[in-house]
């Protein structure tokens, strides 16, 4: 039980180094393809979102994935801006989420899937305050807490998985950068 502790907390402390900036907009990605949930090797957009309005995110129930940590498929449903989100975020209104290059269009869904792991694991020593959990330790519980500010972001690389949602390959806080 140490050791499988010891590599979530690893893992969870790589992704967490790698996610502390968000480079300005590259084109389409392929996505990870993972199989045991059907997500095909797929193109994706960097979509961002800003918390608050009237977003809502409903967690699922946990499944345990290939290594056994218990995963949750979040949705979250948003507010279509109208314009761009821009390299910072400044096209977003509280509760909205777009595209960084153009608006979602009308015949694109406001509805978003993403897995998360249902708990972070603790991390004796390591505070913070909890309405910045999520830039940390994400999970379950604390994205979606995070999501209720209006000062807070997050990124997607989504795709349109069909007319009722977008699926995203990955997910991480975002901070805009002051200034630019």
């Amino acid at each position: 039980m140490r050791i499988y502790r010891l590599i979530v907390a690893v893992l969870i402390a790589t992704f967490t180094a790698s996610v502390t900036s968000t480079p300005a907009y590259a084109g389409p990605r392929t996505g990870p393809s993972d199989p045991s949930v059907g997500y095909p090797a797929q193109a994706t957009f960097q979509l961002l979102c800003r918390g608050g309005g009237s977003m809502n995110l409903v967690r699922g129930g946990p499944v345990p994935d290939a290594n056994g940590v218990e995963m949750v498929v979040i949705e979250l449903t948003f507010t279509r801006s109208t314009k761009a989100a821009g390299a910072q975020g400044k096209g977003l209104k509280p509760g909205q989420c777009s595209w960084i290059d153009r608006p979602v269009n009308d015949r694109e869904p406001v509805a978003l899937r993403f897995k998360t792991p249902l708990h972070a694991p603790p991390n004796p020593g390591v505070g913070g305050k909890a309405d910045t959990q999520a830039e940390r330790f994400p999970d379950a519980f604390s994205i979606p807490e995070y999501m209720k500010s209006k000062n807070h972001y997050y990124s997607f690389s989504a795709y349109t998985e069909n007319s009722d949602r977008l699926r995203a390959t990955e997910s991480k806080f975002f901070k805009p950068t002051s200034g630019k």
